[in-house]
């Protein structure tokens, strides 16, 4: 795929699909419990019989609560190191939609949510060429004009909460790329902007901003596409299908009463946590071995 915007919205619908899976799921465990305990002469009946669907709702409220708390954590996280970005950065000159910046190492960036902009360093406006420094802002004018800095916090947001879907994260860094990719094209309409740009690159590169080769290996006519992650998607479809069938085996199982969460409850936890530890156990293991290695 060499298209930004169509993986952009492949990812999007996965995400709305995967939160609308999430959000069906919460609010069918969300109406099977009642909170009078309901003791009576039958309640281990009711113990013996809503354990594991109690388990099942308790599941899925968890599943709903870690999403929301992972994407709001992230979310906040990535606005706050933004708005930190963007704050220290002092101010020199501005011209039009480009504000240079103090810094003698050359860079340029877009940043800003809401109203981006573009960021030149004074080192930049003097290492570059006048056909090469236009040619960069040409490409950061893009990413301001397609808000990427916005969708790129949202899109790594909605990747950490819907964390059952690991083929977000490889489609974030796929789009990442095209999105280069696209500002590349725009600000190279001729044959001679293409190569002030891969000339700025080079500098850039060589005063350690860690410019991806790729990048001028395609500017050069020798770049490649970017793969979609199959796999990775063919799992995503399995994880969610498997929520959704989840999500309706609690809806049939309650359909015959409700779960008196206060005497059920304290069992499903127990179960949950014993379920947990072969997973936690396994994630310890392989947080040593790659600190290890």
């Amino acid at each position: 795929m060499t298209d930004a915007r169509r993986l952009y919205r492949l990812h999007a619908s996965i995400v709305v699909l995967g939160a609308l899976v999430v959000g069906i799921a919460v609010g069918v465990a969300a109406t099977r419990f009642r909170l009078d305990p309901g003791l009576g002469g039958a309640c281990a009946d009711l113990l013996s019989r809503h354990d594991v669907l109690a388990s099942g709702c308790l599941a899925l409220l968890a599943l709903g609560a870690v999403a929301t708390t992972r994407f709001s954590v992230t979310f906040l996280r990535l606005v706050r190191a933004h708005c930190r970005v963007t704050s220290n950065l002092r101010p020199v000159a501005c011209r039009d939609d480009v504000v240079i910046v103090e810094g003698s190492r050359p860079s340029a960036f877009c940043a800003g949510l809401l109203r981006p902009r573009i960021y030149v360093s004074a080192g930049a406006t003097t290492a570059l060429e006048p056909d090469e420094l236009a040619s960069v802002i040409a490409h950061e004018r893009h990413h301001a004009v397609r808000r990427d800095p916005l969708r790129l916090v949202l899109a790594a947001s909605a990747a950490s909460g819907l964390f059952f879907l690991p083929v977000l994260r490889r489609l974030l860094d796929r789009y990442a790329d095209l999105a280069e990719f696209a500002a590349d094209d725009a600000a190279c309409e001729t044959p001679d902007r293409r190569r002030a740009l891969a000339a700025a690159l080079l500098v850039f590169d060589d005063a350690g901003a860690g410019v991806a080769p790729q990048r001028v290996d395609r500017l050069c006519g020798s770049g490649q596409g970017v793969d979609l992650p199959l796999t990775p998607l063919f799992w995503a479809a399995v994880a969610m299908t498997g929520l959704a069938g989840a999500t309706a085996a609690v809806a049939m199982g309650a359909a015959r009463g409700s779960v008196a969460v206060l005497v059920v409850a304290p069992h499903a936890v127990v179960g949950l946590a014993l379920a947990m530890t072969p997973i936690l156990l396994i994630g310890a293991l392989r947080h040593r071995t790659v600190r290890a290695a």
